[in-house]
């Protein structure tokens, strides 16, 4: 049995460094080292005591005359392997939840809301980011691509995150608002000249929603709702 605890002390525990990933080894290494530190106590404390009562047996009140070396081992080793071990898991344990308690939160933060009107306008914000994202990569008509563009703040095209923005529609945003007039048409020409630019034809697309200024605001102002409102909701839904 003493061979197997120095096994355990000396072979096992030092071999996890081998098997574990090189990035986790620090943490590894520290889970070593309270493993070896609490066998090492406990060992030398038993050792301790079983001297202690050798030499004063008889002031300690004694010890009962029995000679079983497998309980003597079991009580002295391998309880010794299974407190430690218990310890080291229980550590490690409470150890990854407070990490992701404390880090599992929207940007790596607390996953308890420490301030509600911060969380949901945060919230909010988010939504708002990713319509503008949307947004700069619509096709919207030149003649009001920039004027609208500006008016939510958005001055360059940016990048979508990899999430789903279809929300409560068959068609995505892109799709709603992507102007639908020939790309070589000028509003300006048209005003010129009505009858060789499109005339009544022009006209009627023209009043299409996403084809004037009026309709494709409501639109996008429709549609910054509906990320705001589901961002929000994601955030909260997971607290219920």
């Amino acid at each position: 049995m003493k061979r197997i605890f120095a096994i355990f002390c000396l072979i096992i525990i030092p071999s996890t460094l081998f098997i574990y990933p090189k990035q986790t080894n620090a943490g590894v290494f520290d889970t070593i080292l309270k493993g070896a530190a609490c066998a090492g106590s406990k060992y030398a404390g038993q050792k301790l005591a079983d001297y202690l009562t050798s030499k004063f047996g008889g002031a300690l009140g004694g010890t009962v005359p029995v000679n079983d070396g497998t309980l003597i081992n079991k009580f002295t080793y391998i309880d010794i392997i299974n407190t430690c071990l218990v310890r080291v898991l229980f550590d490690k344990t409470t150890d990854s939840m407070l990490k992701v308690v404390r880090t599992g939160g929207p940007n790596g933060g607390p996953t308890w809301v420490q301030n509600w009107r911060n969380f949901r306008t945060e919230a909010q914000y988010r939504g708002e980011d990713i319509f503008r994202a949307m947004l700069s990569t619509t096709n919207l008509c030149d003649y009001f691509n920039s004027d609208l563009q500006k008016s939510f703040g958005v001055t360059q095209k940016l990048s979508i995150p990899s999430l789903n923005t279809r929300t409560d529609d068959l068609q995505s945003y892109g799709a709603r608002a992507g102007c639908t007039l020939p790309k070589d048409f000028k509003v300006d020409k048209y005003q010129e000249d009505f009858a060789n630019n499109g005339g009544w034809d022009a006209w009627n697309r023209l009043l299409e929603t996403q084809n004037n200024p009026y309709g494709s605001s409501l639109s996008a102002l429709d549609e910054l709702d509906r990320q705001r409102s589901l961002e929000e909701q994601s955030a909260l839904i997971p607290l219920f």
